[in-house]
């Protein structure tokens, strides 16, 4: 009775099944292959493209500089450019431009034998705060500068725990080395007034000074308010503009022994009377008024000219050059390229930034460019002007 209503086996849907499991022993065979060709496709393009990579970065190596498809030179990446100067040395990079702008600098040679008062070449020295810059101990970073015809041509980082007046003086004799300082004026604020630096000046580079004499040399100070200057030669300057008017009185005698005797190699001694009347308007927020405001300062200066190599109009206009680096060096990297509201604070970086607006301005003022903003604005879209800057000879 079991074997009657026993259901038969159909032999179709049998091979049905078994091919149905081969089918997918089969696709999966397929998918497989499929995904170890891909892998080896993708692992094949990898390894070219490194090849790729490693001959690029060969060529670079070889040639200095990345290079596109084309072959052509490209410049580096914004990343490269944020890294670099916190990688080099700031004082070898300040000496390198330095030294550049140096070579380039239009020689004046000074007159000599003099027949008779003359302007010789001026270097002036000043030292600047970068403003935000904060060493490694917490400290500001000040930078000692001398420049020639508003290029820095040297530059010194004042240590920590010194000031300006130690540096000075290895400065200008490094810098005596690559460029001649024999028969130039140099200029200094009061603070330089120093024996030391005068003997140096005057013996050891065979140059001249132009000193202020203020509160820090008190004798000096005290010997030159107590001058008769009734005789002294004059000379008188005055200034006009913006509301302002501005007024010098030179008054120029040879030193007297009292005062040789307090300071070497001094020759001449100046009084300057600057006058300087101010009109604005004032008001109270109803009513304006004109107010005119005078001012008078005397400083006293102190020369190794002698009265056959400078007049009065001379020592005024070395006077006056002492501050074309603030208005042409530290007030353009103040404010034309804007060094005090950078956000660059640590390491390296702040110096290496400060030479490199020192290397745009001096660029720009050898070319013959006084304005350094419009120049920089022109050399944006002018690609000649900017070759013409960086004294680079355009491939063809």
């Amino acid at each position: 009775m079991r074997d009657q209503f026993r259901m038969p086996v159909v032999p179709d849907a049998a091979e049905s099944a078994i091919a149905e499991a081969e089918e997918i022993v089969r696709l999966a065979a397929v998918r497989e292959d499929a995904r170890a060709r891909r892998t080896a496709r993708k692992a094949e393009a990898a390894r070219r493209r490194q090849e790729e990579r490693d001959r690029n970065a060969a060529g670079q190596r070889e040639r200095g500089a990345r290079t596109g498809a084309d072959g052509r030179r490209q410049a580096p990446c914004g990343k490269t450019v944020t890294r670099l100067p916190g990688l080099i040395g700031a004082q070898a990079l300040a000496d390198a431009v330095a030294c550049y702008l140096a070579a380039a600098q239009v020689p004046e040679s000074p007159a000599y034998p003099l027949a008779g008062p003359v302007l010789q070449p001026h270097l002036a020295c000043d030292g600047k705060e970068v403003r935000g810059a904060v060493r490694p101990d917490g400290t500001s970073l000040f930078l000692l500068s001398a420049a020639a015809g508003g290029s820095v041509i040297a530059e010194r980082e004042i240590p920590a725990k010194t000031n300006e007046i130690p540096e000075i003086g290895p400065m200008l004799l490094e810098l005596n080395t690559r460029f001649p300082l024999a028969g130039r004026v140099l200029t200094a604020d009061a603070l330089h007034t120093q024996r030391a630096l005068a003997t140096l000046i005057c013996e050891s580079l065979g140059a001249h000074y132009v000193f202020t004499v203020k509160g820090n040399q008190a004798g000096l100070y005290d010997a030159l308010q107590a001058l008769t200057w009734a005789g002294a030669r004059r000379h008188a300057t005055e200034d006009k503009g913006h509301g302002r008017r501005e007024t010098r009185s030179h008054l120029v005698m040879d030193a007297p022994e009292e005062i040789r005797e307090l300071f070497p190699h001094a020759a001449q001694v100046a009084r300057v009377i600057r006058t300087r009347t101010v009109t604005r308007w004032k008001g109270n927020g109803k009513t304006r008024q004109r107010v005119t405001e005078t001012h008078a300062e005397t400083v006293y200066l102190i020369t190794s000219l002698t009265a056959r190599e400078a007049a009065p109009e001379h020592i005024a206009a070395y006077i006056r050059a002492h501050w074309g680096i603030e208005n042409k060096v530290h007030w353009v990297r103040d404010v034309t390229l804007r060094e005090d509201p950078s956000t660059v604070r640590a390491g390296s970086r702040p110096r290496a930034m400060a030479t490199i607006r020192n290397l745009t301005t001096g660029l720009s003022r050898q070319a013959g460019y006084d304005s350094i903003a419009a120049t920089i604005r022109d050399a944006e879209y002018d690609n000649d002007l900017l070759l013409a800057l960086l004294r680079l000879t355009p491939a063809h």
